[in-house]
């Protein structure tokens, strides 16, 4: 799961017998990192992607537009690999959580 890479802050375990509430913060956060980070890479390919349509329209030579387009298909396939990981972790919180339309 993509939360293991996002592990839990220690500083949201208060006592030695862990809370509900300091576990639904955890979980929080560790969403919200999750979120955070695949928004800023969203940022990052928004960016390339929009410099590639400019240069597939300036390129007058197919092979190097075909060579664009190919990298265009890789940048959208990260694409919605950040969107699939936004939208499970954020599911998964609501799933654990029972949150009704949860807003990072």
């Amino acid at each position: 799961m993509i939360l293991e890479y996002y592990p839990a802050n220690p500083s949201f375990f208060r006592y030695l017998d862990t809370l509900a509430e300091d576990t639904r913060n955890s979980d929080a956060d560790r969403v919200s990192r999750v979120i955070d980070h695949n928004k800023a890479q969203l940022d990052d390919l928004r960016h390339k992607f929009s410099v590639m349509v400019k240069d597939i329209w300036e390129e007058k030579d197919r092979a190097r537009q075909s060579v664009i387009l190919d990298h265009m298909e890789r940048l959208a396939v990260e694409w919605g690999t950040c969107e699939a990981r936004i939208e499970m972790v954020t599911l998964w919180f609501w799933a654990r959580w029972g949150m009704e339309a949860v807003r990072w």
